[in-house]
């Protein structure tokens, strides 16, 4: 989209893995910054205390499986940029 193109973009939780980051600077979209957020997963869990009945993604085991893949996947991620 032309606002895009002027005014850039924000892509959340993309790419999370090398080849993914790879891919990405195949079709030239290569990001200008990159900015990580570590949250340690004991403060992940505390701040999604009340929805973790509600919503699927705030389930424990699932959130737990999101958060150590992402955290086996970052370096090399981060490593391209």
């Amino acid at each position: 989209m032309a606002d895009c193109a002027s005014r850039g973009w924000v892509l959340e939780n993309f790419p999370q893995t090398r080849a993914q980051a790879i891919l990405m600077a195949k079709k030239s979209l290569l990001p200008c910054n990159v900015i990580n957020t570590n949250i340690p997963i004991e403060e992940v869990f505390k701040r999604t205390e009340s929805l973790k009945n509600e919503e699927f993604s705030c389930n424990r085991v699932i959130l737990g499986r999101r958060i150590k893949y992402a955290q086996a996947h970052l370096p090399g991620t981060m490593y391209f940029f």
